[in-house]
């Protein structure tokens, strides 16, 4: 199937829909930027003069392009994904990846046409079976050559070839002469090949090759130098190409100590192995022919100079091979006034090429090297080359023609005098063109199906959707471990709510992504994503794009995580794609979209689903091309790599299921409570439900809890009953399956006041099993505020506020062992007790923004009627509401309140009645509820309370143990989890008691 002439990169198509497109005449404008007017003129006459002809009867030749004369990347069936060269991922700096051997997987997918296409045309025009031999030019010149033998005895077994070879595609078939197996190659014509090395390998070593330099400015992420330490040091064939030193006069450049001292000096291994490769490059062939270029200012000569080269330059090469590293008394040589890159598209030399092919012989050139222009040779500092393109330049910036001198010297995009006719027409009449309808403007949309991570994705932009109060995971994490854990921190700090069609950028041009940019799209609550959330979300990441002219993002399935069929949800997807391109990209910007599965199985259900989509939803403006990339032995992940494969799936077994609750009232006594299940895994899925009871059974099942009567068979019963009473039985049955994991449960105001720590299912209490935590769901909730000094290697700073009111003795108690056990480990402390511990007191010290945690041991006061008084009541009775934070730039990451009412015991005052205590501890239930709302949303980003008070024993036993999984580097919920099972084992069922608000992997470790 040809690819379309859609909008579809032209450098990204193979080389045959380029000549046909040349050929039709479509896609003209992009063809003139790529080619140049005259270029365009010229390739597009050839093209459909090669169209036109027949099957050639001639011999078949293959045409070798020079070094950086292939493109390199990924093969797609239909479309190429480049790499070298396109100008996005060189500006990405994404030129690293072509260093040996991380790079191996790229392979050659093409040539740059620019550079050889009217050779090729020319040829064929002339009667013979031409083809384009493309190769890696970064191997060993050795292993091309076997390749190429390779290539020749499987495509044409019986028939002698010709061999045409540009620049160091000229050595690979020289070598490939003397070692056929079969004497198939009947004749090789070089072009400008370096056969006894170049200087150039040398500059370019040293990055001071001017087309190193000229990608390095456009490169945001690296300079020539890095380009050359971290990749042009690893290329087998550059370090084979450095000058024979038996024919140079200055240092031996297979030795590296006669190299710069500096970390731009060749590896010696690889150089000794270079020295002997090139030592076993072949003698003189008369079957050999060569055209070399003179007259033009080559460096022909270097010398050390204390800590850098200094290169000599004069007339004797073509601007990057000399004349006497190309031919050798007694080479047949044929010779033009032309520049290295401009060989190929040079009319004279071309039409010698045709003649030497055919009989051996030409006299269209010279066989005399002119030295009538030759001068003194000049000295070229190291200091002076590095002076070429000494600025960043932006892509976009640059002008068609610049864009196509970009690889000067090595590839020139002047087409100098046209082919003799007489060249063309001996052993061909030209036919007259024929001429094709061109197809009528459409639109085209390119689907890459990419079987691996994401994180391998090579596109401009990365896409992942993201459910409201549910971290990052599967693809996501693997994405944040790229990051350095940005996308975690960010969902920490409530930076991005995930409401639906919600949008946020994060740069991400110095990461270890390939991708520049990061988009997450908000999928709402996981409990109602569906077609039309999917489909909205879709249309809005399409928008953001078109307005910001990303041509090109990868993503995966939205909601393929949480059990939707991967069917649907690529319908959902792509229907919504395809909105935003008709409603919000009216300019064609965006044309590529790369849709990227881990799995095998679903990877296939998904080719399956997109290709019949394809062909539904492509009509009469738009067309739909589906293009799948090239499989990888590393599709599963790469070992080693941050955010692959098995990185990936060791931080799988922790990621949480997620239990999403909302309680309302129904009539005077009943409730309504409706859950969701987010199960977690490679089989996630979400179970959905809802109960009505009445509001009496629930108050019944917790009077034990809040009279403070309840054993631990209590315990046991109350949490059944909860499951039972409030939970739909898909819900539990989920739940069941997911004990392994910890579990979060995300409630809004009226399912706040249920112990879900007392949950229990089947024989475990996830809150002492896996462990447990809570989300707070709220509008009101503000971005978290804590200043992140981690990177500075401080001690972690603690302010404990301890017994305010003075009535509180098990608080001054613990007070005390928590100031011996924090200083002990290095905390800084600062406390305020008693009298001191007032309302003013303590916001200056909050004020200040230096905090890490808050840990409160006092009372709390919450007002159901007025909710914004409720607060911690400091000293003098003065209470330190939730709006007093509103004013701080800077809070603790971590609030702390071991609050309480009177009592901090267990036990009833004599005093009082059962229905007393009943009411009291209830209160502070809601206090603790009240008080963890107004600090989450006042920006605090995790909050840890008590429903009820607790005993003196479990208040110490759980702080000591929190504190001290804390402070040895553990996840906050890890912390809270350990620091449960310390109070159970007492035993207590005060562990029962504490509430964390937060997620579950916040760390306080990176200052501990």
């Amino acid at each position: 199937m040809a690819a379309p002439a859609g909008t579809l990169p032209v450098h990204r198509l193979h080389d045959e829909e380029v000549e046909r497109l040349l050929a039709t005449g479509e896609r003209r404008q992009e063809l003139v930027a790529l080619f140049g007017e005259q270029g365009y003129r010229e390739l597009s006459a050839l093209a459909r003069r090669a169209a036109a002809r027949r099957a050639p009867r001639g011999p078949r030749v293959y045409v070798l392009p020079g070094l950086m004369g292939s493109r390199l990347g990924a093969r797609g069936v239909l479309l190429d994904d480049v790499l070298w060269v396109d100008l996005v991922e060189i500006a990405a700096g994404h030129l690293t990846r072509l260093a040996l051997p991380g790079g191996a997987r790229l392979v050659a997918l093409g040539a740059l046409l620019l550079n050889c296409l009217k050779l090729k045309l020319s040829l064929r025009i002339a009667g013979f079976d031409t083809h384009l031999h493309p190769y890696d030019w970064r191997r060993s010149i050795g292993d091309l050559a076997s390749e190429l033998n390779a290539r020749i005895a499987a495509e044409a077994p019986a028939d002698d070839v010709l061999l045409v070879g540009h620049s160091m595609g000229g050595v690979v078939a020289r070598v490939a002469l003397a070692r056929q197996r079969a004497d198939r190659i009947r004749r090789v014509v070089q072009l400008g090949a370096p056969n006894h090395g170049a200087f150039a390998s040398v500059l370019a070593l040293r990055g001071v090759y001017p087309t190193v330099r000229k990608l390095a400015a456009l490169d945001r992420r690296h300079s020539a130098e890095d380009l050359a330490r971290i990749v042009f040091r690893t290329l087998p064939s550059l370090h084979e190409l450095l000058p024979d030193p038996r024919l140079t006069d200055g240092p031996n450049l297979f030795d590296a100590d006669q190299w710069p001292a500096d970390a731009l000096r060749p590896d010696p291994a690889m150089l000794a192995q270079a020295a002997a490769q090139q030592a076993a490059w072949p003698e003189p062939d008369e079957r050999c022919l060569h055209i070399a270029g003179v007259r033009q200012d080559t460096v022909t000569g270097v010398s050390l100079d204390g800590s850098a080269f200094s290169f000599e330059v004069s007339a004797r090469g073509d601007a990057t091979v000399p004349l006497e590293l190309a031919v050798r008394p007694g080479d047949q040589a044929w010779y033009v006034g032309e520049k290295h890159g401009g060989l190929p598209n040079n009319g004279r030399v071309i039409a010698a090429a045709v003649d030497l092919l055919r009989t051996g012989a030409t006299e269209r050139l010279s066989q005399t090297a002119s030295r009538a222009r030759t001068v003194a040779a000049r000295p070229l500092s190291e200091a002076a080359l590095r002076r070429v393109a000494p600025h960043k330049v932006r892509w976009q910036h640059l002008s068609a023609d610049a864009r196509r001198r970009l690889l000067e010297p090595v590839v020139s995009p002047e087409f100098h005098g046209a082919v003799a006719p007489a060249a063309l027409e001996r052993a061909f009449a030209a036919a007259r063109p024929a001429t094709t309808a061109v197809t009528p403007p459409r639109r085209v949309l390119e689907l890459r199906l990419a079987h691996g991570s994401i994180v391998d994705a090579n596109a401009r932009a990365i896409v992942l959707g993201v459910f409201r109060n549910v971290d990052p995971a599967g693809p996501a994490a693997a994405v944040d471990a790229a990051l350095g854990g940005a996308i975690r921190e960010f969902t920490l700090r409530r930076m991005f709510g995930g409401q639906p069609g919600q949008v946020f950028v994060l740069p991400a041009t110095r990461s270890a992504l390939l991708a520049e940019l990061v988009l997450f799209a908000g999928l709402g609550d996981f409990d109602d994503f569906g077609a039309e959330p999917a489909a909205f979300v879709a249309e809005n990441v399409v928008r953001t794009f078109a307005r910001t002219h990303v041509e090109d993002f990868a993503t995966v399935l939205f909601g393929a995580g949480s059990g939707t069929p991967v069917a649907m949800a690529a319908e959902n997807q792509l229907r919504g794609f395809l909105e935003g391109l008709r409603h919000a990209d009216p300019d064609r910007v965006l044309r590529r979209i790369t849709l990227c599965e881990l799995d095998r199985r679903k990877y296939l259900s998904l080719v399956r689903a997109v290709r019949r989509l394809a062909t539904e939803l492509s009509g009469p403006d738009l067309e739909i091309v589906v293009d799948e990339a090239a499989a990888t032995d590393d599709a599963q992940g790469r070992k080693g790599r941050p955010g692959r494969g098995v990185a990936g799936a060791s931080s799988r077994a922790r990621e949480p299921a997620y239990l999403l609750v909302g309680m309302e009232a129904r009539g005077r006594g009943e409730l309504v409570c409706r859950s969701s299940l987010l199960t977690a895994g490679a089989k996630a899925g979400v179970l959905s439900g809802s109960v009505t009871f009445e509001r009496s059974e629930l108050q019944d099942h917790l009077a034990p809890l809040e009279s403070g009567t309840a054993t631990a068979r209590d315990v046991t019963r109350i949490g059944t009953a909860l499951g039972r009473l409030l939970l739909a039985a898909s819900v539990r049955e989920g739940l069941q399956t997911m004990l392994g994991r910890p579990l979060v449960v995300v409630h809004e105001r009226e399912a706040s006041r249920v112990p879900w720590e007392v949950l229990r299912l089947g024989d475990t209490h996830p809150a002492l099993g896996a462990g447990l935590s809570r989300r707070y769901q709220s509008e009101a909730l503000t971005v978290a505020r804590w200043r992140d000094d981690g990177a500075s290697g401080g001690p972690l700073r603690l302010l404990l506020v301890v017994d305010p009111t003075r009535d509180l003795p098990g608080a001054a108690a613990e007070g005390t062992v928590l100031q011996e056990l924090l200083r002990d480990r290095g905390v800084t402390l600062d406390v305020l007790q008693g009298k001191a511990a007032t309302r003013a007191h303590v916001l200056a010290a909050l004020a200040g923004g230096q905090f890490d945690v808050l840990h409160f041991a006092g009372h709390a006061f919450f007002d159901p009627k007025q909710p914004g008084t409720g607060g911690l009541v400091c000293a003098d009775k003065e209470v330190l509401h939730a709006a007093d934070l509103e004013t701080l730039t800077s809070l603790p990451a971590l609030v702390f309140c071991n609050a309480c009412e009177s009592a901090r015991v267990r036990r009833r005052s004599p005093a009082a009645t059962p229905l007393d205590a009943r009411s009291t501890r209830a209160r502070q239930a809601r206090s603790m509820t009240g008080v963890a709302e107004g600090f989450l949303s006042g920006g605090v980003a995790s909050f840890l309370g008590t429903h009820w008070p607790v005993g003196d024993e479990a208040a110490l036993a759980f702080s000591r143990s929190l504190y001290e999984a804390l402070l040895q580097g553990e996840a906050l919920g890890d912390a809270v989890l350990a620091a449960r099972r310390r109070v159970a084992a007492l035993p207590s069922l005060d562990w029962a008691d504490y509430v964390h608000y937060g997620s579950p992997e916040f760390r306080l470790a990176a200052k501990a």
